[in-house]
């Protein structure tokens, strides 16, 4: 069964009962290790009623996606950096429904998780000593785990000083997998705000 949903940012943030998004970053001269981790879950309920058979539906999905990668600075001058980086990504699907009819109770539940390979670049240039604007992207999967995975996010940014800055921007992120019965091609996109720290 293919199930197609559009869902806008205010029915997102209607349904999300949690979410997350952190970045880590540790290296030394030009190499760096980084780990970035996004986690939502988010749920609904209804009422239905259809010829004699009537209740409630409730819904669950939790989905994950952590990235390792080694990053590598192929350009570093003091108003533009580039970095490229290979990492794996782990993609995780959770979806539970419980309906409770009339007729008896029943439960639905499907898990998926895989890894990809991937590879990608980011950039950042200095507009000014305060601003700056980032952009970056990746791509995997190649048939290892997805058939595609990818991702592009782009802001601006000011730094507040020496250790900290905010960035104000887009991210998009698209997963395509069909694979052992079990098939999930969707996209994610919306406006990101986040706060830097650096020690």
């Amino acid at each position: 069964m293919n199930v197609p949903i559009d869902l806008g940012m205010e029915d997102v943030l209607g349904h999300l009962d949690f979410t997350y998004m952190l970045y880590l970053e540790a290296g030394r001269g030009r190499w760096s290790a980084g780990l970035d981790a996004i986690y939502a879950r988010l749920s609904d309920n209804s009422t239905f009623a259809q010829g004699p058979v009537s209740g409630s539906a409730d819904l669950e999905e939790n989905q994950a996606f952590v990235t390792a990668r080694i990053n590598y600075r192929a350009i570093d001058r003091p108003k533009v950096k580039l970095d490229l980086f290979a990492g794996v990504r782990w993609t995780y699907f959770d979806l539970n429904v419980d309906v409770n009819a009339n007729i008896g109770p029943r439960s639905f539940s499907e898990s998926v998780d895989f890894f990809d390979p991937v590879v990608g670049a980011r950039t950042i240039v200095s507009l000014s000593d305060k601003w700056f604007i980032q952009a970056g992207g990746e791509i995997g999967g190649f048939g290892v785990g997805s058939d595609l995975t990818w991702q592009a996010v782009g802001g601006i940014g000011y730094h507040l000083n020496s250790n900290w800055s905010i960035l104000a921007g887009y991210r998009v992120m698209g997963v395509d997998y069909d694979k052992d019965g079990s098939r999930i091609d969707t996209t994610f996109k919306g406006p990101a705000l986040g706060v830097t720290v650096r020690f």
